[in-house]
């Protein structure tokens, strides 16, 4: 039951009061909190310093506990919980004017910031929470988004509600929508009375800052449309208690579900409190990717300096703000971060988002080695028409195998039980089969993955190495690269043009999450670098037989373009190293017979004789040529898949190679010729909604760039080649679907670099000398205004 929460709000908050208390737990409980969002973090230490300040002793508690509802929940609130909220950001900007600052407050005993930019970015909205105006800015704006979704959310039963009924999932089917419906009718849970009346005479009340803003293109009003705030709640005692009242009202039901919620929240509240003055909780607080944190955790436990620099780490997509961890994490001797892994690493349902397989990938490795050390995933977008064969089908395996080869299991494999209600979903299945609809089915399935103990079903240990997470299984190299190569080909399914226009044809009517192309080259060297660590076989073997067989497949066409970004990838996270990136290309000119122009066909990096392996593309593309995307409604446009394309036109050697695992952001960029590096990078804050350029950021071989004549190289922003974007953009960028093309010949559009340009970064001497004269220039040009001031007496001191 502690695991069912709402998976269109931020688990984490619920979790981490669930979780913390238990009863009579004397355990410290140190959680990391990870979201892509500012402002799910922003609100939720805006909770959690909340119920830390409260004083259970006094008569003004319970009041406290119905503002804390109050500002968490509902999308209007009453005067007097704004001015707490309002009170409660202004606390938090004055005690985190820096992480020093911080540390020293009350706060910085339990909540600690894992990197500055995460304590910059909250503060931008702790401020704007301060804001007085700020509800009457976005007042209307809130009220027409919700009236918008109300009347969209009507066409459709929601059946999600049945997740909080628990075994009385039948009598709670039809108050739950009625409840969800009425929470986006009024912006209070359930459209309750009692909080009703609080706001006021006409039931309108003040806009929550807190549900007004966010990081969205617009800025604005961006809840999830399934937002419903009862699902975190536990509210199959709430239902008991009505079996024998069948004759109550909706609005009778509707209360006293609402009571049963605020009640757990009151308990959840006190006991939270209660853990921090005792020092049993930490939270560590990161505003990033998730899955980029997970690497870079990676990186940072194995030491690989190596992969770091040649795979810079940006905060987020859209962002050329680098992940440095420079925050409040403790420090080993020898000054590096002190990472600790996990006893349990909660998914939410992000699986659904970038696929479940790099969800696996990148937690793994963090979990500690134990056997009660647990990864929970989540998925509520089906991926096949038989929910029992969902999770096979998103894995690309039959899930036995893959436990046994990635070193987890789903427990209900081996234990032949779950404590998760899947009945309710296979009930859900039944009633609504005869329903067709060209969306996006669901089925939700929650998994908890462990290290299968020695001697358990599905779980034969070699008997090297340690017990649970650290245990290896030996394989024949043609068996596991057989397997490995099944799972590449059904990653990559979307590339098979056998099966393109029936695909395409299937997906009119009905579509999975399989259909979304979550995977890159990249995903699949991240799941060989897992099997490496957990296998015992001949890996040079095994690799040769694997890349074997993707050289020889005839099914996957389009992903023979792919080929040099996979060799890449392999070459970087040290999985297998390909001859020809062993060391730079001219080095091995003459060793490997590469076919290599001569030095003075280049003026650039590409024309020194130490040309790195691998090396940084930037491409910046006009903003003009985004017109087709940012002059129409995200609704309209959607989230169309790109790559980099990079081909050589002319000579004997011809080619085009595709990269799927780049950069973007939206800036102005600068090259520094003399040092052949990326200068400096200024990034527009606004985004797609401002006006600056799209600067894409690329690693590629260089030996590619070294073959054939250099007025032949091109390299081109491409839309990936699927049945949406076919139908929406080919009349626009024609049947290539390229958005962008130049050649290296065009100093403005294309650079050749051999480091990833960093935010406001300068890395030469000639890039400081220009900043420096321009900075003396500004001051001389200020002190010359102040002294004309001073002669003219407009300023008596200086």
């Amino acid at each position: 039951m502690d695991e069912h929460q709402n998976p269109a709000c931020p688990a984490y908050s619920k979790n981490i009061l669930i979780y913390s208390s238990k009863p009579g737990s004397k355990n410290k409980f140190n959680f990391t909190c990870c979201d892509i969002e500012p402002a799910i973090l922003a609100r939720n230490i805006i909770l959690f310093t909340l119920i830390v300040d409260q004083n259970p002793n006094t008569k003004a508690h319970i009041d406290h506990v119905q503002s804390l509802w109050n500002i968490f929940y509902h999308i209007f609130i009453p005067e007097k919980s704004f001015k707490i909220l309002q009170e409660q950001a202004v606390k938090l900007l004055d005690a985190s004017k820096s992480l020093e600052q911080w540390a020293l407050s009350s706060y910085g005993k339990f909540t600690l910031f894992l990197n500055k930019d995460t304590l910059k970015q909250l503060r931008e909205y702790w401020t704007r929470y301060s804001d007085e105006q700020l509800p009457v800015k976005h007042d209307q704006s809130a009220r027409n988004a919700m009236f918008s979704r109300s009347k969209e959310n009507r066409k459709s039963l929601f059946v999600q509600g049945i997740w909080s009924a628990g075994p009385l999932w039948s009598d709670g089917l039809d108050i739950m929508d009625y409840l969800f419906h009425r929470y986006w009718e009024t912006g209070i849970a359930g459209g309750n009375s009692e909080d009703l009346e609080q706001l006021g005479p006409r039931q309108k009340g003040i806009l929550n800052p807190m549900f007004a803003i966010s990081s969205a293109p617009s800025g604005e009003f961006a809840v999830h449309c399934g937002t419903e705030p009862l699902l975190g709640f536990h509210l199959a005692p709430a239902f008991q208690s009505m079996i024998l009242g069948q004759s109550l009202s909706a609005e009778v039901k509707r209360d006293r579900l609402v009571k049963a919620a605020k009640q757990q929240f009151r308990d959840w509240c006190s006991t939270f409190q209660a853990l921090v003055k005792k020092n049993q909780v930490c939270l560590q607080i990161i505003c990033c990717d998730a899955i980029t944190l997970c690497f870079e955790y990676q990186l940072e436990i194995a030491l690989e300096a190596r992969s770091r620099e040649l795979a810079m780490a940006y905060v987020k997509p859209w962002s050329s703000c680098p992940l440095v961890l420079d925050g409040q994490l403790p420090m080993t001797s020898s000054g590096k971060p002190a990472i600790r892994k996990f006893d349990v690493i909660d998914t939410s349902n992000l699986g659904d988002h970038v696929g479940i397989i790099n969800i696996i990938t990148s937690c793994t490795p963090l979990l500690r080695s134990t056997h009660t050390a647990s990864l929970c995933t989540e998925s509520l977008l089906a991926a096949s028409e038989n929910p029992t064969t969902s999770l096979s089908s998103a894995l690309g395996s039959d899930v036995a195998t893959f436990s046994l080869v990635v070193g987890l299991v789903p427990t209900g494999l081996f234990n032949r039980v779950t404590m998760d209600g899947v009945c309710n979903e296979a009930m859900l299945q039944t009633l609504f089969a005869k329903e067709s609809s060209a969306a996006q089915k669901q089925y939700r399935l929650r998994i908890h993955w462990k290290s299968p103990l020695p001697g358990q079903r599905h779980a034969r240990s070699s008997g090297e190495g340690e017990k649970g997470l650290g245990q290896r299984v030996r394989f024949e190299p043609e068996d596991l690269a057989t397997y490995l190569f099944g799972i590449y080909k059904k990653m990559f399914a979307h590339e098979d043009i056998t099966s393109f226009f029936a695909r395409a044809q299937r997906m009119k009517s009905s579509t999975f999450s399989t259909d979304m192309q979550r995977y890159t080259r990249a995903s699949t060297v991240a799941l060989l670098r897992l099997v490496k660590s957990r296998s015992i076989t001949d890996w040079e073997e095994l690799m040769s037989r694997f890349l074997n067989k993707i050289e020889g497949d005839q099914s996957l066409i389009v992903g023979s373009n792919s080929f040099q970004e996979l060799y890449m990838h392999l070459t970087v996270f040290s999985v297998w190293t390909n001859p020809a990136l062993a060391k730079g290309p001219r080095q091995l000119q003459d060793r490997l017979g590469l076919p290599l122009r001569s030095r003075s066909g280049d003026e650039d990096l590409l024309g020194e004789e130490n040309v790195p392996p691998i090396i940084q593309i930037v491409l910046v593309v006009p903003r003009e040529r985004l017109k087709p995307f940012t002059s129409q409604s995200p609704d309209l446009v959607g989230t169309p898949g790109i790559h980099v394309s990079v081909k050589q036109s002319t000579g004997q050697v011809q080619y085009e190679n595709h990269f799927y695992s780049f950069h973007c952001c939206c800036g102005k960029f600068e090259f520094d010729q003399t040092q052949g590096t990326a200068s400096t990078f200024e990034e527009d804050e606004k985004g797609w909604l401002g006006t600056a350029d799209l600067i894409i950021i690329c690693p590629v071989p260089a030996f590619g760039l070294l073959t054939g004549p250099r007025k032949g190289l091109k390299v081109a922003l491409v839309l990936n080649n699927n049945p949406e974007n076919m139908a929406r953009f080919t009349q626009t960028f024609g049947m290539m679907m390229v958005v962008f093309e130049t050649n290296f010949d065009n100093r403005k559009r294309a650079f050749v670099c051999k480091n990833a340009p960093k935010l406001d970064s300068i890395h030469s001497y000639s890039m400081q000398k220009r900043w420096m004269e321009a900075t003396v220039k500004k001051n001389l040009q200020d002190l010359e205004l102040l002294a004309k001031m001073h002669m003219s007496e407009k300023v008596h001191s200086l």
